[in-house]
């Protein structure tokens, strides 16, 4: 007997984007176990109990990547993204992979790059007419397939690049079962578009980060607007109010948001 695909995985879409019944519980007991976490989290954080993991986190822990692929990869993101998702891409690169160390991982650099470079193709102009009746993650993972496949990407990297874009939006993203590589996906884009996680970044840190790919005056022009298909992934988790953590985002306040340890507050992703 066949399993069903797991929510947010290109074979699970491919079956149907919309969300069950069961899944929309699902996302909803995600969101609140996250925010559980968070508190706990935090609480370690400004007791001075995640020192070690702290340290691990600085910009010299980014790795640079300048492979042709890679280098294809943002000659290709330049072209279809505006200026400020393009610099939204380039932010999470850095988040994903300081939060990656943080978390202790070990991933695949050039497809960690690749993956969030192009993570919110199906928001660029180009792709967006399909988002609007679906979920703008699984266009971008369809488009972001299509172009690895025309470089001659071998399947297996491919797919995880796929893969890892369609899952982003998952509020949990479980290492164990899709990889490092999604894991840490599904963490520097929500930093920088919600803040989650920032306590986990240094603020001299992130000040580093802003002052390469600076982030817009108003957190209301990160993202262009978009109209999302009923009954999806995007949709369904604006319903839940998320949004408010976008204006409440500790990226935007640098300067007086620093804890005793350093780092900045704010609200993490659930860790597995």
């Amino acid at each position: 007997m066949s399993r069903t695909p797991r929510m947010g995985t290109l074979a699970w879409a491919e079956q149907s984007a919309r969300l069950s019944n069961t899944e929309r519980i699902r996302l909803i007991a995600d969101v609140a176990a996250s925010q559980v976490t968070a508190g706990l989290e935090r609480f370690a954080v400004r007791s001075g109990l995640r020192g070690a993991a702290l340290g691990r986190v600085d910009l010299k822990s980014v790795p640079v990547v300048d492979s042709i692929e890679a280098r294809a990869a943002l000659e290709f993101a330049t072209e279809v993204y505006d200026l400020r998702l393009l610099l939204h891409c380039q932010r999470s690169w850095y988040w994903s992979w300081m939060l990656g160390q943080y978390e202790g991982r070990r991933a695949d650099p050039e497809l960690v790059f690749v993956s969030c470079i192009l993570h919110d193709l199906g928001l660029a102009d180009r792709y967006s007419p399909a988002a609007a009746d679906g979920d703008f993650s699984v266009v971008g993972a369809l488009a972001a397939r299509t172009f690895l496949t025309e470089r001659g990407w071998a399947p297996q990297r491919r797919d995880i690049v796929a893969d890892a874009i369609s899952l982003h939006l998952n509020p949990r993203v479980d290492a164990r079962i899709h990889g490092d590589e999604a894991r840490l996906l599904s963490l520097g884009p929500a930093l920088d578009f919600f803040g989650f996680g920032a306590h986990r970044i240094p603020s001299a840190t992130a000040r580093e980060v802003l002052e390469k790919h600076p982030r817009p005056e108003s957190a209301k022009d990160l993202f262009p607007e978009i109209v999302h298909g009923d009954g999806c992934r995007p949709s369904f988790l604006l319903s839940l109010g998320i949004k408010r953590f976008v204006t409440d985002n500790p990226l935007d306040r640098i300067g007086d948001t620093v804890n005793e340890s350093g780092s900045l507050l704010g609200s993490p992703r659930q860790d597995d």
